[in-house]
């Protein structure tokens, strides 16, 4: 009987098998953990093993699968890969900077320069009689404005006619009558964190129509799907129509269809020191043309006029 060599057997134990190399240095899937990884994540460095394993991954931990351009990497393993990820970066900060730049030039321009129209606009309806105030163009009421001159083909016989966008500010019928926040009291200025009104902008609207004209033709004539693309500020879905058919308990349910009632706020003047600004509002009787309303004294239009409705009359003291 040969005894094995005594160096074949110490060789034998100090090289092991392929297969034990390739168990030791294999990992599991860090999702599934039950199949080898083959995958690693750009960003975190999970192994994962499919597709299915890596979508998981993203949804479960909310990782961007990105790679960081901006992590830090140690000087020792800093490599040319490295540098060329660096100046792209650079590259595409730089690019942006100066699309930024030229963007905020052009806001400065647009700004600057009036809007085609505009000016004529102003003139006109201050040799009417109305104190129209143009805004910037950069604010959202400006862009929302589409108020324009109609003129007839025959210009002689003629005059310009300025076809008016109008917001109707819808307040709540939950507001308690008599109470501070919905009141006709000089000294309380309505405002959307005062009231909270449900806004809605009309175009198109003829100076010498009534505003009853107005709000039957624009606003509950509609269907419930182009009431509600009036809507200018976020209400949600079925706003306009559950406010035209709430019925404020101190209204009879029969005139609830016909009840609504219109003011506007006006300025009244510069603000005195040691007294409170005031701002007096009026009621419009639906029977009032446009025409009136924009002229009434110390009205103000700030690119386009702002109606508040109400389902109740409301008081003149709170």
């Amino acid at each position: 009987m040969q005894l094995p060599n005594p160096e074949e057997f110490q060789r034998a134990e100090a090289s092991p098998s392929l297969k034990s190399i390739k168990t030791r240095t294999s990992e599991v899937c860090k999702v599934c953990s039950s199949v080898e990884a083959k995958y690693t994540c750009p960003r975190c460095a999970l192994k994962t093993c499919s597709l299915q394993c890596c979508l998981r991954h993203k949804k479960e931990t909310g990782c961007s699968g990105k790679r960081n351009l901006a992590a830090f990497v140690s000087r020792k393993d800093y490599d040319y890969f490295n540098f060329l990820s660096d100046y792209r970066l650079l590259e595409a900060v730089d690019r942006d900077n100066e699309t930024r730049e030229r963007q905020l030039s052009e806001l400065r321009q647009s700004y600057r320069r009036p809007q085609p129209g505009q000016s004529k606009l102003a003139v006109l309806a201050r040799s009417l009689g109305i104190d129209f105030r143009a805004l910037s163009p950069l604010l959202k009421r400006a862009r929302m404005n589409k108020t324009f001159i109609s003129t007839s083909g025959d210009l002689s016989s003629t005059a310009p006619t300025i076809m008016w966008s109008l917001e109707f500010c819808l307040l709540p019928s939950s507001h308690p009558e008599g109470g501070p926040r919905t009141c006709l009291r000089d000294d309380l200025r309505w405002c959307d964190q005062l009231l909270c009104p449900l806004r809605i902008l009309v175009h198109s609207c003829h100076p010498d129509w009534s505003m009853e004209t107005i709000w039957r033709d624009r606003v509950t004539a509609l269907s419930s799907v182009e009431q509600e693309n009036l809507v200018t500020n976020k209400a949600p879905a079925g706003a306009v129509v559950s406010w035209l058919l709430s019925t404020p308990p101190s209204l009879n349910p029969a005139d609830s269809s016909s009840s609504f009632f219109f003011y506007i706020q006006c300025d009244g003047g510069k603000q005195q020191p040691g007294r409170s600004g005031i701002y007096p509002k009026h009621e419009i009787f639906p029977s009032t043309a446009l025409s009136e309303v924009l002229t009434y004294d110390s009205f103000v239009i700030h690119e386009f006029p702002t109606v508040w409705v109400s389902r109740t009359e409301l008081p003149t003291t709170g």
